[in-house]
């Protein structure tokens, strides 16, 4: 009986301590808890104003951003409608606003036009997943009308508008504005249980839309220049090709003759040459004699220092011609027509005055490469 009392004497003087320390220790938090919210408090009122300060200049700064942003929406919209206002039903305005992209309202219809070939193109993307289809498949089919409707009629009024329509409908862009207005009319004719097939093959077609921008991207310009002036050594180039491939073709064969390797003509081995040289590669004909190993790795080496060729010559070329349109073309600062000679002194288009670039006067600029 002493015993216990003694235990429990014991185990009850541990917990008066016990007690007596979290007492201590919880007092000392307390205490540093205390001064550091005065701190934080002290910190709070001093800063306090210029975090106001700080604040209200930021809601004010986003204000004038918002107020920004709208003055620059609404002028943007007033400069949209100046440029189409004056438009009319004539074939010399129509054929400036399709044709010459130089003009501001060109520009502008460029810019309309680029929104619309990539929403449509969107459309036809989205409308290839077959989860996406069966889910929002009217809605797909009334957008894909309503873009066909709209490159219908520009490509009327292309048409209409141009000086020379039969050359314009055989021309290339020509031919791609007609065909991505094609397929959605033609799918009307075909019937959908027995021709699946084809209808995806004509919502394919519709992709080709966006070969329309080609002919809106100035730099597409220098480089389709760039490739007409190299076009002789591109043709060298490519019949090089052409003989080293039948030549290495017809050695491998020789080679690799009497071997279960593939190369059981000289066009099954021209093959292999073509895709080893543009280190392709698939793989389905492989040489098996140590001699065919080695040509074929020298020709996986060669096939390196063959592509840079081609870009090489081009891009030279690309070079060339920005280096030779900055220094002797000068824009009409008016109208934008940009082909005018260092010693042209009025627009060919628009009849307005061009100064020098050595000038003072502003009212010419150098054209952009």
């Amino acid at each position: 009986m002493k015993q216990i009392r003694a235990i429990l004497q014991r185990i009850w003087i541990t917990i008066r301590k016990a007690i007596s320390l979290s007492a201590i220790v919880i007092s000392n938090l307390y205490s540093r808890l205390k001064k550091l919210l005065a701190y934080m408090a002290g910190e709070v009122r001093q800063h306090l104003p210029g975090w106001k300060q700080d604040a209200r200049a930021y809601r004010e700064e986003q204000r004038d951003r918002w107020t920004k942003f709208r003055k620059l929406i609404n002028l943007s919209w007033m400069d949209w409608r100046r440029t189409f206002a004056n438009l009319d039903a004539s074939p010399e305005k129509l054929h400036e606003m399709l044709f010459e992209d130089k003009t501001k309202i060109g520009r502008r219809f460029e810019e309309l036009l680029i929104v619309i070939i990539i929403g449509s193109v969107i459309v036809v993307l989205l409308d290839s997943v077959p989860e996406i289809h069966s889910s929002m498949g009217f809605l797909l089919d009334s957008l894909e009308w309503i873009f066909t409707i709209i490159f219908t009629i520009e490509y009327l009024l292309r048409i209409y508008s141009s000086p020379h329509p039969i050359r314009y409908m055989t021309s290339f862009f020509g031919i791609i504005d007609l065909i991505t207005v094609l397929p959605t009319y033609i799918a009307i004719f075909v019937p959908q249980a027995h021709t699946f097939l084809i209808l995806r093959v004509l919502r394919v077609f519709r992709v080709f839309r966006l070969l329309k921008l080609v002919k809106m991207m100035q730099a597409g310009q220098a480089i389709q220049t760039a490739l007409q002036a190299s076009k002789a050594k591109i043709a060298v180039f490519l019949v090089f090709v052409i003989l080293l491939v039948t030549l290495l073709g017809s050695v491998l064969y020789i080679v690799e003759a009497g071997q279960d390797s593939g190369f059981t003509s000289i066009p099954n081995a021209i093959y292999w040459a073509i895709i080893t040289l543009t280190t392709v590669g698939y793989g389905d004909i492989t040489p098996v004699t140590s001699l065919g190993k080695m040509i074929a790795a020298a020709v996986m080496l060669v096939g390196y220092s063959i592509i840079a060729v081609p870009t090489g010559i081009v891009t030279a070329q690309v070079l060339k011609e920005s280096s030779l349109r900055k220094q002797r073309l000068i824009e009409c600062r008016r109208c934008g027509q940009n082909e005018h000679l260092p010693n042209a002194r009025y627009c060919n288009r628009c009849g307005d005055r061009i100064e020098q670039p050595s000038d003072s006067s502003p009212g010419s600029v150098m054209a952009p490469v």
